[in-house]
């Protein structure tokens, strides 16, 4: 055999150089693609890679024109991406009358059930109205193998425009709660019946406006562990405070100048003043002549039935799940 030449020794040595290079890209590549899915499989981002779906809920018990204008919007929701669902006051009197069609899945609530799973907590958690919703979506997100965030949107809520490109503004946000506002309070200068009645609320707490809300199922885990541990309060303080107090919980604020148009408890806004691609609340003029809500049980006699049952149980325990 004769020695390579000058040129030629170059040239054997750049293939070699060019073959383990490729070698090494393709190993490196397989690696970090592993890593993508395992990631995706634990529901976070690395990358382009994307987690799971997200859940899109609309919950209420009044559905009228409000609410079927946004379930109208939901059907054309990116399927790729969002999976929807309607959750209605399975107590009301005849609420399967009023619901609408929908091709996506609708789950009753029941305030039977989420009060006999919460026991105490469940009273000043649901709310001024007693209603079943924010403790059946938060522990049915906390149980989900699914989805690991789920938007919740309550009937009042008004969207003037395209819900794709509102949710898909924050599908890489890794927010534990993303709500239309926030107000801190970590010195508590003035009584607020509902921070008083807030037992995780003793000198640092958060207000939020949660009538839109995306959770994460961290939080509404860490939630459900904690009215089950015997504390409680109402859910606009008990759960962004939860969430505050924890050291790797994050709260974040939906863009007001970007997507928000008015936002508070009351007056009701008049949807003819209404500016596109941005959220509303509350929108109640195509509502107000529905009929007033009959439920099938009433409140007070289902708590004092539900509570003596309470009185003779043992403290309860953490299910299984939960932990």
């Amino acid at each position: 055999l004769q020695p390579l030449s000058p040129p030629e020794k170059c040239l054997s040595w750049n293939m070699r150089t060019l073959l383990i290079l490729t070698v090494f890209t393709a190993q490196a590549y397989s690696v970090l693609n592993a890593q993508a899915q395992h990631a995706v499989i634990a529901g976070r981002h690395v990358g382009k890679f994307k987690t799971k779906k997200e859940a899109v809920v609309i919950v209420g018990a009044r559905f009228g024109e409000v609410p079927q204008r946004t379930i109208a919007m939901l059907e054309k929701l990116d399927r790729d991406h969002f999976a929807p669902f309607l959750f209605y006051d399975g107590d009301v009197r005849n609420i399967t009358d009023w619901l609408p069609n929908t091709s996506f899945p609708q789950l009753p609530m029941h305030r039977r059930k989420e009060m006999t799973f919460l026991k105490r907590a469940y009273r000043r958690f649901s709310g001024m109205w007693k209603c079943p919703s924010k403790p059946f979506q938060t522990r049915w997100l906390a149980s989900q193998n699914d989805f690991d965030r789920a938007w919740f949107i309550e009937e009042d809520v008004y969207f003037n425009g395209n819900w794709n490109k509102f949710l898909k503004a924050y599908t890489n946000d890794d927010s534990d709660l993303l709500a239309c506002g926030f107000r801190y309070n970590t010195n508590n200068p003035r009584k607020d019946p509902l921070v008083e009645a807030c037992e995780v609320c003793h000198g640092k707490h958060v207000h939020g406006l949660i009538s839109i809300h995306r959770l994460s199922k961290n939080l509404a885990r860490k939630t459900i562990k904690t009215l089950l541990a015997n504390k409680t309060g109402h859910h606009e303080y008990f759960m962004p405070t939860v969430c505050y107090l924890d050291g790797e919980c994050n709260l974040r604020t939906i863009s007001k100048d970007k997507w928000i148009g008015s936002f508070h408890f009351r007056p009701a806004i008049d949807p003819s003043s209404m500016y596109k691609d941005k959220l509303y609340h509350p929108v109640k003029h195509w509502i107000e002549a529905d009929p007033k809500l009959e439920l099938v049980e009433d409140y007070d006699d289902l708590k004092e039935e539900i509570e003596r049952t309470w009185k003779s149980e043992p403290i309860q325990k953490i299910p299984a799940g939960y932990e």
